[in-house]
């Protein structure tokens, strides 16, 4: 019945977490997360900052989403990150969304994507 996970500086193997009941999920200067599969059909808060890799695709799935803090390390090559993920697509399964955040390296990824942004109430950039 865990509802909160907070997890900082965890290096992943292949993990599969199936956390139906996760409400917040913050991932700080963790390694391996693109080998992290997670089921979290509840969330509502999702904070990935500085970590080594980034795969959204696992995350498409949480439509009730309402708070997105994404933030990249400078330092760390995002080669990996899902082209077919765009901001548009992922913004279009997460209908709930009030607050985006995202950091200049996250952006730098996604410079090449054109999006529209519609019923967010807020989005920062830093």
């Amino acid at each position: 019945k865990l509802t909160h996970l907070v997890l900082e500086t965890v290096t992943f193997q292949f993990s599969v977490l199936n956390l139906p009941q996760l409400v917040q999920l913050e991932l700080k200067n963790c390694f391996g997360i693109q080998l992290l599969c997670v089921s979290t059909p509840s969330l509502r808060i999702l904070n990935l900052l500085d970590n080594d890799d980034l795969d959204l695709s696992y995350y498409i799935t949480c439509k009730d989403l309402v708070t997105v803090y994404i933030g990249l390390s400078d330092g760390v090559e995002h080669d990996k990150l899902d082209k077919n993920i765009t901001l548009t697509k992922l913004l279009g399964c997460w209908p709930e969304l009030e607050c985006l955040y995202l950091n200049g390296s996250f952006l730098k990824v996604l410079v090449r994507f054109c999006f529209f942004l519609v019923n967010i109430d807020e989005v920062v950039c830093t």
